[in-house]
């Protein structure tokens, strides 16, 4: 089966699921946990990140954090300091939650995994 149809397939499963209330049964609970990350996880990794500690801070920044959910992915506007002090650098980044939750800023380039 090609990721097209596999991806069709779990639409009408969790449809399905969503009609007919059926969320606590195996097709549907897997259904439901491939539809992404909610909006709460998302926020939830951007401030876990060693990034967060550097970007988007009010005093500094023009854009602060804006943690959206898209596409089934975490997306972060913002912007990161540079090694260049008052310098900063805008970054619009997405991804898992997982790698969201490994972001670092690389002198204002966010960058999974260690610089």
């Amino acid at each position: 089966m090609s990721s097209k149809q596999s991806s069709k397939r779990s639409i009408r499963t969790l449809a399905s699921c969503l009609v007919f209330g059926m969320a606590s049964v195996g097709p549907c609970q897997f259904a439901l946990a491939q539809s992404g990350p909610t909006q709460s996880e998302c926020n939830s990794a951007w401030s876990s990140s060693s990034a967060a500690d550097s970007c988007g801070l009010h005093q500094v920044h023009d854009n602060l954090a804006t943690v959206t959910v898209s596409g089934g992915q975490c997306s972060v506007h913002v912007d990161c300091t540079t090694a260049h002090w008052g310098q900063h650098r805008e970054n619009n980044w997405s991804g898992s939650k997982e790698d969201m939750a490994n972001l670092h800023n690389c002198s204002g380039d966010l960058k999974v995994g260690d610089c």
